[in-house]
């Protein structure tokens, strides 16, 4: 302010002034002193500067007094003592002041060189809807370049129908000549911008400035004097230009430009509004992926595990699109499927897979059934992982359906589906040893298959030894006296997996003495399941345990752990303080830890650790609590609360036990109501006393 104050009572030119005036980028510092304040106006009143430039001063006051979030007391009142309201807008001042205002630059070219004009707009209440542009500002305009103002508030409004009781104001930062300033309709895609941004309350980005014209479909259509656009834009430090795809900077002014500025071409007005809301240096080349994969199915299929979902969200009518052209192409839904499906193997990705799911079309394409059941199989590990038990039954229909035909094609897509469908079942908590038929002949294929493959000498069959272990974990889970079927299915697993004769599978088959040996464990074999876990741990006796804990992978202290706190089978105090030190020092709010610490709290029960008991306990319900894990995990907090009960004082126990319930019961309903029952039709109190009493026939197996 005082730097404008100098150069406008100093003798000599005055377009240092009109600049510094008409640049929006920063707003103006002035003393927030009234008294001071009022001076500064005064003095600019008699400084003799022509009147058009007082006149843009007391318009740049306004401006930003609209475009203050928090405008300093007083100085409008100071202000319109020196410059009435209604010079800038013809309406009163009490309607502006409650609206939400915005500055928008526009690149605006004249006489082969550009620079950037920066508009006002503003969305008052209003009992008209008209545009308000005011009659001042109209005089700067053509004709076609209120046309394309009017289109752009249009489509704003049709893409935003809930702002049918407000107004849209917009005037341009400028000179008042009285003389046509801005011509043609290329400010319209930076004006539509910006008023979206008013009514969805979402910023766009500062570093990006817009040029392209609007027809009414919200299409963006070409423009000209595109490089010398740019190179305004680049003198004014903007990083990201958005032009019309028809109409892109010269390669020379690319080349020359590249480090300091990205380009979007983009078709319509969604596309725009997705850039601009989104564009960062952080985001550049991932928008640029976006925008290209936007326009080819191949090119998405290849990058579409990179975008977040919430971008698929933005451009849901072109991805519907996509995605349906997809579906309709034998290649292009094989690779799809194939990629969608390792995406689901990583639970970073999760979000995007969700909106993939969400935007594809209902149908599953039954003429491929082997990419059909990839993406079946896909979504039904995806719904397990998330809880949503109904969504995943639906998977699990279709993908039956499919598996029939599959199995005769490539029957390890079959195992797949399979094996996720048991484990799905068992994060239900559903347990039974009744196959489906098809999973039947599919066992019975491939068993004849690996006897052939056999007798020519190739014994590893990694689709049959996964699937055998799933086999082993369903007939375990259905209780101890399936213990025979159980080891039969383990000694399966291990020959189908090549024991000890391949080390590349090494952990494949070395889980099977994990499953085997907390089977064995629930089935009192202990001899049994002391070999498993010599065996899972890699050591040779009990007496070299204790030095390889810092060692173990946490599923090796899980075991290790659940056999400490068995009171059959003695365990050394050294060893079971090593293994509590450790633990607390490594703990991972992630499976197995949950188990690790609610069963290294019961080893702690044993040995009347009442004090490291409840603090295992403790952090095995923070770790199920934690809602990211899911619900198989979530309902498992009733394993550490039935044995709190009895370690925490009841007025603190109570004070958290009404949230403790509440999450009990959401988790049982998305899991399975019937097993859960139990904590529905009685107290809480004496629902965890239920599970204290039977905590091994709720919890069974490796869920103990």
């Amino acid at each position: 302010m005082q730097s404008l104050i100098f150069i406008a009572t100093s003798p000599g030119d005055k377009s240092l002034l009109e600049s510094g005036l008409m640049n929006l980028s920063k707003g103006l510092k002035y003393n927030p002193t009234l008294a001071s304040f009022d001076d500064d106006l005064h003095t600019i009143q008699s400084s003799g500067i022509p009147s058009h430039l007082k006149t843009l001063f007391y318009r740049r006051l306004w401006t930003d007094h609209l475009l203050d979030p928090a405008p300093v007391p007083g100085v409008r009142d100071c202000l319109a003592r020196h410059c009435p309201w209604e010079t800038l807008l013809m309406t009163d001042m009490e309607t502006p002041g409650s609206g939400r205002w915005i500055k928008i630059p526009v690149l605006v070219a004249r006489n082969q060189s550009a620079r950037v004009v920066w508009f006002i707009a503003g969305l008052i209440s209003s009992a008209s809807s008209d545009l308000l542009i005011p009659p001042w500002a109209r005089k700067l305009m053509d004709t076609k370049f209120k046309e394309n103002i009017r289109c752009a508030e249009q489509w704003v409004r049709h893409a935003c129908p809930a702002v049918s009781d407000r107004r849209f104001v917009v005037f341009p930062l400028a000179v008042d000549s009285g003389m046509i300033q801005f011509t043609g309709g290329s400010a319209a895609l930076a004006l539509g911008l910006g008023m979206k941004s008013l009514v969805a309350g979402q910023p766009v980005s500062p570093d990006l400035i817009a040029t392209g014209c609007l027809d009414d479909n919200g299409g963006i259509t070409s423009v000209g004097c595109l490089d010398q656009k740019v190179n305004g834009a680049l003198e004014e430090q903007f990083k990201c230009v958005l032009h019309p795809v028809q109409s892109a900077p010269s390669q020379a002014l690319q080349a020359q430009s590249h480090r300091q500025m990205t380009f979007y071409g983009v078709s319509r007005f969604d596309m725009a509004w997705t850039l601009a809301t989104l564009y960062s240096d952080q985001h550049a080349s991932l928008l640029h992926d976006f925008t290209m994969a936007l326009e080819d199915a191949g090119l998405f299929i290849d990058k579409m595990a990179r975008f977040p979902g919430q971008w698929l969200g933005y451009q849901k009518s072109v991805v519907q699109a996509l995605l349906a052209d997809i579906f309709a192409d034998m290649s292009l839904f094989s690779r799809f499927a194939r990629t969608f499906s390792d995406m689901v193997r990583e639970y970073s990705r999760h979000d995007t897979a969700l909106a993939l799911t969400e935007l594809a079309p209902d149908a599953v394409p039954g003429k491929w059934p082997m990419a059909g059941l990839i993406w079946c199989t896909a979504n039904l590990a995806l719904f397990n992982h998330r809880g949503e038990t109904s969504r995943a039954r639906i998977w699990e229909q279709q993908g039956k359906a499919m598996a029939e035909h599959a199995i005769t094609l490539d029957a390890d897509l079959a195992v797949e589906f399979f094996n996720t469908l048991l484990v799905n079942a068992h994060n239900r908590f559903e347990f039974t040893t009744d196959l489906p038929g098809s999973l039947n002949r599919l066992l019975a294929l491939l068993e004849t298959r690996h006897t052939v493959m056999a007798a020519s000498g190739c014994v590893i069959d990694q689709a049959l030894g996964r699937l055998y272990g799933t086999l082993v974990q369903n007939t375990a889970f259905s209780g101890p006296r399936y213990i025979d079927a159980t080891e039969v299915w383990s000694r399966k697993a291990l020959q189908a997996l090549g024991e000890n004769s391949s080390p590349e599978l090494e952990p494949e088959w070395m889980r099977q003495y994990s499953y085997l040996g907390t089977a064995r464990l629930c089935a009192a074999d202990m001899e049994g399941a002391r070999a498993c876990l010599f065996k899972y741990l890699e050591v040779e006796n009990a007496g070299q345990i204790a030095s390889k804990i810092p060692h173990f992978k946490p599923f090796q202290i899980k075991m290790l752990a659940r056999f400490s706190a068995e009171d059959g089978i003695p365990v050394p105090d050294t060893l079971y303080t090593r293994l509590v030190v450790h633990v607390k020092k490594r703990i991972r709010i992630e499976h197995p830890w949950q188990l690790i610490c609610f069963n290294l709290g019961r080893a702690a029960l044993l040995r009347h650790d009442k004090k490291n008991a409840r603090a295992l306990f403790e952090q095995s319900l923070e770790i199920c609590r934690d809602t990211t894990l899911g619900p198989t995990i979530g309902i498992m907090l009733l394993k550490p609360l039935a044995f709190l009960k009895d370690l925490v004082p009841a007025a603190e126990f109570n004070t958290e036990a009404g949230h403790w319930e509440a999450q009990a019961k959401t988790t049982a309903g998305q899991l399975n109501l019937s097993r859960f029952a139990f904590l529905f039709d009685r107290s809480f109190s004496s629902a965890l006393q239920h599970v204290h009493r039977h905590h091994d026939d709720i919890f069974p197996y490796t869920y103990q």
